[in-house]
């Protein structure tokens, strides 16, 4: 059983963690194989790599864990340890705020390039999170696309936070949709990349089909270009019929059509308000719905000044 690599035995592993396959994995006759991933169930532990831009244009990288400090690098950890989120930042950005275990943190320099090309191996259900998505389009242009084409796009995360700016964004995006395994996307920046602007929509198609997908939880995306009555209708079913929340920007169209069906929601809903008024001379509207008490929830749609704005929480 030595020859198989150790996360083949982290992926079942992984699969115990569902109450129903822990007891079926009870009543299994013991052996080698079930007995190596009740070991690595047992003992297996999340790691958090940091990747911060330092003010002499070189790469600093520091591995976080609760439960062993210490001076480790990312090729010291044990078979039984993977990293389950990876944090990029800026630290040359004024906005840039240390997280609170960063000044007693070890860090190590090294090639960008080589961490980015054995991360993946390392990885398992992970997060991926951008810091720079706004105040910073410079750096997100120089290295977005370094780390949205490497071979993290081959790996699937449950989180991915972003910046549109990246060339490679659209391609990322299209090959974790086809995964199936996001539970939360967020795109944040302030200038969306051309081959997105293209097509009529900062959203690439591929959103559409994730939206979709019962595994997402909660969708955020600002400064999108155009928000079409299917996006809007698809946004407010989701949030109608699961534990989904979201948080969009973006210009309306059509939006005489958006008007009529919400007026119909608000009808539907157990409590909602309806409020119109004048900014800048011209006319705002927006509605307040609420889901039934067995799911409770809220959700407002906003629409004025060129743009459409809709925020969905579950309580």
């Amino acid at each position: 059983m030595n020859y198989l690599p150790f996360l083949f035995y982290e992926q079942l592993a992984a699969q115990l963690e569902w109450g129903d396959l822990n007891k079926l994995f009870s009543k299994l006759v013991p052996s080698t194989l079930t007995k190596v991933c009740r070991v690595h169930l047992e003992n297996r532990q999340t790691i958090s790599l940091r990747m911060l831009y330092t003010e002499g244009g070189q790469w600093m990288f520091s591995l976080f864990s609760s439960w062993k400090p210490g001076n480790r690098m990312l090729t010291d950890l044990t078979k039984y340890e993977y990293v389950d989120t990876i944090v990029v930042a800026n630290r040359v950005n004024p906005f840039y705020c240390p997280s609170p275990f960063e000044d007693n943190a070890f860090y190590w320099k090294d090639s960008l390039e080589k961490i980015l090309r054995i991360l993946p191996r390392y990885l398992r259900r992970a997060e991926f999170r951008w810091n720079d998505t706004r105040n910073n389009d410079e750096f997100n242009r120089k290295f977005c696309d370094v780390f949205l084409g490497s071979g993290l796009a081959s790996t699937p995360f449950v989180e991915v936070r972003i910046p549109h700016v990246s060339n490679q964004g659209a391609e990322f995006l299209k090959r974790q949709v086809s995964f199936q395994s996001l539970q939360k996307l967020q795109i944040g920046g302030t200038t969306p990349p051309a081959q997105w602007e293209s097509s009529g929509s900062h959203i690439p198609d591929c959103i559409e089909e994730l939206l979709w997908q019962p595994q997402l939880k909660h969708f955020s995306a600002n400064y999108v270009c155009e928000v079409t009555p299917d996006i809007v209708r698809t946004l407010f079913l989701r949030w109608k019929s699961s534990k989904f929340s979201l948080d969009l920007y973006g210009n309306p169209t059509v939006a005489r059509e958006v008007y009529k069906e919400l007026d119909q929601w608000s009808f539907d809903s157990d409590d909602w308000s309806y409020d119109e008024w004048e900014q800048e001379g011209r006319l705002c509207r927006s509605w307040d719905l609420s889901k039934r008490k067995s799911h409770a929830g809220k959700i407002r749609f906003m629409v004025g000044l060129g743009r459409i704005t809709i925020k969905g929480v579950r309580k």
